[in-house]
């Protein structure tokens, strides 16, 4: 029996609505890294390509990358599972959502209101992506969303990159 091919085995696998993750099938990677910024991961092929993803908060509320975990050598490997746990894993209807999102940060008062001046919103959302590889190494990002409890966040479908520049901005159907 002929292989489907790796990007059809995973439309097989993860459906239509994951196809946000197809991009990945691309290669062996080079490598997995934050920007400064905490709002993109970008994974670098050995052929010089790119997918770039980023987060999204809904109307009224803002997501970020909390942490951007590799366990392993990504240098060569080859992503061949992803799992997403997009529910709502650790909400915190509080009243004081610098006391709720304190608690999961395990930063003083004084670093959490410098580096997250947004004290409004009253729910913390941690949601986590895993990309499995063959080689054993794990990537995992973390990411979270600050709203009033009504909204949420994601992770985007990819921006591709090519070596030679051009871009291509995938969507969550292909």
């Amino acid at each position: 029996m002929r292989d489907a091919g790796f990007g059809r085995n995973l439309e097989t696998v993860f459906g239509t609505w994951d196809r946000k993750f197809h991009p990945l099938a691309r290669g062996p990677l080079a490598s997995v890294e934050l920007n400064g910024e905490k709002d993109e991961v970008t994974f670098t092929f050995e052929d010089g390509s790119r997918a770039i993803y980023g987060v999204e908060g809904d109307c009224c509320s803002h997501s970020w990358v909390e942490h951007l975990e590799i366990v392993g050598d990504v240098k060569g490997a080859k992503v061949v599972e992803v799992s997403e746990n997009t529910e709502d894993a650790t909400k915190d209807d509080t009243k004081n959502p610098l006391e709720a999102k304190e608690r999961y940060r395990g930063e003083s008062d004084e670093a959490f209101a410098e580096r997250e001046p947004d004290r409004e919103h009253e729910s913390l959302q941690v949601y986590q992506t895993t990309f499995k590889t063959d080689r054993a190494c794990v990537i995992t990002i973390e990411y979270r969303n600050s709203s009033n409890g009504y909204y949420g966040g994601n992770l985007t479908a990819p921006r591709i990159v090519e070596p030679d520049g051009t871009s291509t901005q995938f969507d969550e159907y292909g």
